[in-house]
């Protein structure tokens, strides 16, 4: 289990900001192996059953993400409005490289166009 989640202390916020900022440099850390070409090397030799597996908990990783993503764009839409939430998703584009209109969830949470 990850150390940061075994530190119950501070607010649910303090400790729900500290577990965000974790899942980004978890993120960097993981997109900066994906540059290694011994990664590349190591990945083939997975067999095929355990690769399946890595690659299904990455998928289910990558969903978590979104879905706390278009549940915090709608907590934030709903207490600060459809200008806020209209902000926030400019700026996941930016960030991210969503093209306009393709936003998914976010988009129908946020409210945006």
């Amino acid at each position: 289990m990850c150390s940061i989640v075994a530190q119950p202390t501070g607010s649910a916020g303090s400790r729900f900001a500290a577990l965000v900022e974790h899942f980004g440099e978890l993120g960097a850390q993981v997109t900066a192996m994906l540059v290694d070409p011994a990664l590349a090397a190591e990945v083939a030799a997975i067999p095929g059953d355990a690769l399946a597996g890595f690659v299904t908990s990455l998928a289910s990783s990558v969903s978590a993400g979104t879905a706390a993503l278009t549940a915090v764009a709608g907590q934030v839409d709903a207490a600060g409005g459809r200008v806020t939430g209209t902000l926030i998703v400019g700026k996941l584009r930016a960030d991210v490289a969503v093209p306009a209109g393709r936003g998914g969830d976010v988009e129908a949470v946020s409210g945006s166009p």
